[in-house]
């Protein structure tokens, strides 16, 4: 919101260009107390607006059909990220409980994020570490 501060000091005359906006509002005798007083002039500006998170946003609907999605984008670890990223601490937690990795209750909604996204990784860890697709 810009705003403008004009402080005054006692004694001193408005500028024109203010006197002019402030006498439509406040009157002379108002005009003349803050010249003989000194005091403070604020102007604000303020318009309507729509904040960014006010929009109605769809959230996915978690179900067997969301897990499978997610299921089939388990190779792109950014992809599955991308998706969970919208849910909400509750529809990660109804999330955990269908995959069976249930999300602990005092996790933080970045903790339970990181516990589904390993879930999610976790083929590719054992892999690795197994050494699948390398000569041994």
């Amino acid at each position: 919101m810009p705003k403008s501060s004009l402080v005054l000091l006692p004694g001193r005359p408005l500028p024109d260009h203010v006197r002019e906006l402030l006498v439509r509002y406040f009157g002379n005798d108002q005009i003349s107390r803050l010249e003989r007083f000194g005091g403070r002039v604020q102007v604000s500006m303020t318009s309507p607006y729509t904040p960014r998170g006010t929009g109605k946003r769809t959230r996915p609907q978690i179900d067997l059909r969301y897990v499978e999605n997610l299921w089939g984008k388990r190779t792109d670890i950014e992809a599955v990220k991308t998706a969970m990223n919208e849910l909400t601490i509750a529809d990660l937690r109804k999330l955990g409980a269908l995959i069976g990795s249930p999300v602990r209750t005092s996790s933080s909604r970045p903790e339970a994020l990181d516990e589904l996204l390993s879930y999610f990784r976790s083929e590719e860890t054992w892999k690795s570490i197994a050494g699948s697709g390398s000569a041994l």
